[in-house]
């Protein structure tokens, strides 16, 4: 689920072009020309993944979510192991 902070400007926007979501990511204007920030969908948003299941101890694979946000820019918010929401 993507959530866009206040009003966004969707006019010409082609979703199924623009926006990918995958098992365990979210990728805006993968080949696409990018709108520039703050603009269109280039902007801040949550984005909330569900059923995100670690493959081996809950403990290392929140710190490994955690520093997967630092390195893309992002805020790590909450991850709840058990729904797997992240």
């Amino acid at each position: 689920m993507i959530e866009w902070e206040g009003a966004v400007d969707v006019i010409g926007v082609d979703f199924a072009d623009c926006v990918t979501i995958n098992a365990r990511s979210v990728v805006l204007y993968e080949g696409e020309q990018r709108a520039e920030i703050g603009e269109k969908l280039n902007r801040a948003a949550l984005v909330t993944l569900y059923k995100v299941e670690p493959k081996g101890d809950r403990e290392t694979y929140v710190e490994r979510l955690k520093a997967s946000c630092v390195r893309q820019g992002m805020e790590f918010v909450s991850y709840d192991r058990f729904t797997g929401k992240y």
